[in-house]
């Protein structure tokens, strides 16, 4: 990481700084990591996430039941994911794979999503929001607790999506 004078918390975003948290991602329990360049008041929030195929990302929505509404956008700077969108009841409506060569996916507000990760990846993201981890983010009772027995095979059921078949 390079802070250059004369920047609030000016970072780079280099190979050096993607194969770091690639590292740290894939020693981590969860096998992903977070980057975080912004305060939580700060709007938009701005985030790599580093993460390994293993890794769960719960499907989740923003701005249900009164709390703020939030938009996302990422990128995806290194490897490949699979996007999700579902309908309220956990069917997947919609799907695209992401990697560095797309410009990227933008979320509404009020949708539910996540995302697989197909290579290992480092995704870039701003959060249209500021952050509270008691608002940020709301969970489906369709979808598996992290850390639950049931993960395994419902993020697999998730990649399924995305599996070629000849």
């Amino acid at each position: 990481m390079i802070l250059r004078q004369g920047f609030r918390r000016h970072e780079i975003i280099d190979s050096d700084l993607i194969n770091f948290k690639m590292a740290e991602a894939e020693a981590s329990e969860r096998k992903r990591v977070a980057h975080v360049f912004t305060t939580p008041s700060d709007i938009p929030q701005i985030l790599l996430n580093a993460c390994m195929t293993e890794t769960y990302l719960r499907p989740h929505i923003h701005g249900l039941d009164g709390n703020p509404k939030k938009a996302e956008k990422f990128k995806v700077l290194k490897g490949t994911i699979g996007v999700l969108e579902f309908d309220d009841l956990g069917n997947v409506i919609n799907r695209i794979i992401l990697s560095s060569k797309d410009e990227g996916v933008f979320i509404s507000p009020e949708t539910w999503h996540s995302y697989v990760v197909l290579l290992p990846a480092v995704v870039y993201g701003k959060i249209y929001g500021s952050y509270d981890p008691k608002t940020h983010k709301q969970f489906p009772l369709w979808a598996p607790e992290e850390g639950s027995p049931d993960v395994r095979d419902y993020l697999e059921k998730l990649k399924s999506n995305f599996y070629v078949t000849t």
